[in-house]
């Protein structure tokens, strides 16, 4: 009987103390349903519980209604596996319904809630997949998120007109993206943040500086900094090493770059729209770049803080820079493999800059810069897929693109010929509206310095001052001889009442002929007399008369020398050709032995 009544009591305490240990457990989470819910109502999100419940992790849910004015009936909820929305509610005014939501594996939405004024019952809130904050006309504060640390994937926050700053999510540790437009003076709610394995974008006229970004050495995707008015440094990117690439823009009153300094490895880099920007000093450290884009900043008057870059895999393009005079800051670049893109600055004179680019793999346009006045800088480019050259009003010197522009395959093998028949260029070449020297290949080649006298000066010459008189020239290079045939006047005027049968009786026929050496020609003169027109007789006399001495200095330029005992006449006389038709085969006959 004693142990009956041992086991008896055994067995109460047992149960007893199962009942203790089942009753104080924590409840397992409850999965609501269906997967996806929608909220349109007050009285739906109020009957919460009841129509989806009980339960407390949702998959996805949004909330979107013009009448719904609380979140109370949501009180229960923890998390939510999916995405939040909650956007389109004209009257909410509060999120204070979900005080117990810690997670939000997908995106957490919050849109167009006009009369949503804080945040403050998303207290609990600690992990997010994604934030958009956007459109919420009267937000002032994000205090609410204050727990939160770590977003997944982007963070943004756009067009909250009320909302000058974020710090209520300054214990932000990390996240993949974030984009802010917003009117807030500074960004110190980012102070955590090392790292960024996507992009920043910065937007806002109210920023005044970015010194919460101290602790950001690395952006793996674009880093964006613009459309601000107040902004005059970067000083806060001082620990920035690496972007994938930065874009600074229409941040009118940017002063500098300096803050620059430690950034050694960007993708592309953007320069636009600063408009008391002066210089680039501070990207000194750059090397190489996948795009070169500087573009209308009015102040900018150097590039030298570009000095060590040497290599563009990508496109290039530099315009509408007033007070741009040179390219000097491009002095180690040698290779551009897309396109090439110098228009519309207005103050450059010169390319003597870019004296060590060999390559541009697409277009080299140089259009419209008003003062440009040369491309002599150009002399070391080898190859290019197109070139356009036209509208620079005050370029005449070209000779630097001389060897690029040549019939002659300059660096084997050549990308060409293509249809401009240039064997350096691949596709389309244009010169247009430049002033003379700088419209056309013949032109150019025209004015490159001759080594020695070839064929290709056949031609007819005259001096521009004494138009309607000239000379016909031919060369013989196998016996290195040159005839000419000069068709001049007589040295006083006949008189009016002077007759003759055909022609005009102070015409006068001379002809030259001798040998050369190099660029130099000595020439006998005769003056031929006492023939008669289209008549074998008499026989014409060509008596000697003194002598000629031709000088070339180039395919298109030369001086004629004459003198001639019988009248004591000798003057030096400046020649050039009627049209240029011809240049470009006395060019190449003139290289090609080199």
């Amino acid at each position: 009987m004693f142990s009956g009544r041992i086991c008896r009591n055994w067995l109460y305490l047992t149960i007893r103390f199962l009942l203790l240990v089942f009753s104080s457990a924590p409840v397992w989470a409850q999965d609501c349903t269906p997967s996806y819910i929608e909220l349109n109502s007050q009285q739906e999100v109020d009957n919460f519980q009841a129509d989806h419940g009980p339960c407390d992790r949702a998959d996805s849910i949004q909330i979107e209604g013009p009448e719904i004015v609380n979140l109370d009936g949501l009180s229960a909820l923890t998390s939510v596996a999916g995405v939040l929305y909650i956007q389109e509610n004209p009257v909410l005014n509060n999120v204070d319904g979900l005080s117990a939501l810690a997670t939000v594996s997908g995106t957490l939405l919050i849109k167009r809630n006009a009369q949503l004024t804080h945040l403050d019952g998303l207290s609990s809130l600690t992990s997010l997949g994604g934030l958009t904050i956007q459109e919420n006309s009267l937000l002032t504060n994000v205090n609410g998120l204050s727990s939160l640390t770590d977003v997944k994937g982007e963070v943004y926050i756009g067009f909250n007109d009320a909302l000058t700053n974020l710090d209520g999510m300054s214990s932000l540790s990390s996240a993949r993206n974030i984009r802010i437009f917003a009117p807030v003076k500074n960004v110190d709610f980012l102070s955590r943040i090392n790292s960024l394995s996507g992009y920043l974008y910065i937007g806002g006229n109210a920023l005044s500086n970015i010194n919460g970004l101290s602790a950001l050495t690395r952006v793996g995707g674009e880093l964006v900094i613009q459309s601000t008015n107040v902004l005059t440094n970067v000083d806060g990117l001082s620990s920035l090493t690496s972007a994938g690439a930065l874009v600074l823009a229409s941040n009118h009153a940017l002063a500098d770059v300096d803050g620059l300094s430690a950034l050694s490895s960007v993708g592309a880099l953007t320069i636009q729209d600063n408009w008391v920007l002066t210089n680039l000093d501070a990207l000194s450290a750059i090397t190489n770049l996948s795009h070169l884009r500087i573009l209308s900043n009015f102040m900018l008057s150097d590039l030298s803080g570009l000095s060590a870059l040497s290599s563009v895999t990508g496109n290039v393009q530099i315009a509408l820079n007033d007070e741009l005079v040179d390219l000097d800051g491009l002095s180690a670049l040698t290779n551009v493999s897309g396109d090439l893109d110098i228009r519309l600055n207005n103050a450059m004179m010169n390319v003597d800059g870019l004296s060590l680019l060999s390559i541009v793999g697409g277009k080299l346009w140089i259009a419209y810069n008003a003062t440009l006045t040369n491309l002599n800088g150009l002399y070391a480019l080898q190859t290019v897929h197109e070139l356009n050259v036209d509208n620079n009003p005050s370029l005449a010197d070209c000779l630097g693109l001389a060897t690029l522009v040549d019939p002659i395959d300059d660096y084997q093998p050549g990308p060409g010929p293509g249809p401009a028949g240039i064997p350096d260029i691949t596709d389309v070449l244009n010169f247009e509206n430049n002033l003379d020297g700088c419209n056309s290949v013949p032109e150019i080649l025209s004015e490159v310095p001759l080594p020695e006298i070839n064929a290709g000066l056949n031609d007819a010459w005259y001096n521009p001052e004494t138009d309607g008189q000239g000379f016909l020239l031919v060369v013989f290079p196998e016996i290195k001889q040159i005839f000419m045939a000069w068709f001049t006047y007589d040295t006083v005027r006949p008189p009016m009442d002077v007759q003759s049968a055909l022609g005009e009786p102070g015409h006068r026929w001379l002809t030259a002929q001798g040998g050369y050496e190099n660029n130099i020609a000595k020439l006998d003169l005769y003056v031929t007399s006492g023939g008669v027109f289209d008549s074998p007789q008499p026989i014409p006399i060509a008596e000697p008369d003194g002598h000629i001495i031709v000088e070339f200095n180039t395919c298109n330029s030369g001086t004629v020398s004459y003198e001639i005992p019988s009248i004591d006449r000798r003057h030096d006389v400046p020649i050039e050709r009627i049209v240029l038709d011809n240049v470009s085969a006395c060019y190449l006959l003139g290289n090609q032995a080199e």
